[in-house]
């Protein structure tokens, strides 16, 4: 049964009427568990998201689910001799677009506003995997698991309870533990990748 929701929100209201404050409702800590939960999903890349694009011969561009905050890398077909780039900068990937080059597959790609652009154009049928960071799209509920990895509920409930409180030191602390949760969400994910025969080697952070 989903329940992480409620379980967070339980720790955060005993621990403030530990300390004696008995002023915050349910909902009320749902509303700042919200907020947490898209601050950690924006600036400490919380969300993990996974998936696959089906490339055709002939098109170049291609929709990004909107789920997808940003590709991180690209996880490259068998068969592929080169691992697919990823293009940043909106005009390095100008004076790649505008060349014609032979190749059997493409070797850039740089998505921009929801879309995939991938140089040069496909010359047969593949399927493309990514990693990204993830934007939740659906709202925080009662009865209902957040889409981050368990091991981020703790940094939300020490989260909520540094806004609620205006502890520093839970500032501190969450701060704190949200760097460590997002190392360690990613960094086998890359580890993994580096490993892999067919993959980007730029995926930083």
């Amino acid at each position: 049964m989903a329940n992480r929701v409620d379980k967070i929100v339980a720790d955060v209201l005993f621990k403030v009427g530990q300390k004696g404050e008995h002023a915050f409702t349910r909902n009320g800590v749902l509303d700042e568990l919200q907020s947490i939960y898209e601050e950690i999903s924006d600036v400490f890349k919380a969300y993990k998201v996974s998936g696959t694009i089906a490339l055709v011969a002939g098109t170049n561009t291609y929709a990004i689910p909107a789920s997808v905050a940003k590709i991180r890398a690209f996880i490259t077909p068998e068969g592929w001799r080169r691992p697919l780039e990823i293009i940043e900068n909106p005009d390095e990937w100008d004076r790649y677009s505008s060349r014609i080059v032979p190749s059997a597959q493409p070797l850039k790609g740089y998505a921009w506003a929801g879309q995939l652009s991938v140089w040069p154009v496909p010359v047969e049928d593949a399927t493309l995997g990514y990693l990204a960071y993830g934007n939740p799209t659906v709202a925080l509920a009662f009865g209902a698991d957040p889409v981050t990895d368990k091991r981020w509920d703790y940094v939300m409930m020490v989260g909520v309870l540094a806004r609620l409180t205006g502890d520093g030191k839970r500032q501190a602390e969450y701060l704190d533990r949200a760097e460590t949760a997002k190392y360690e969400t990613w960094k086998e994910t890359f580890a993994g990748i580096l490993r892999h025969e067919h993959s980007s080697d730029r995926i930083g952070f």
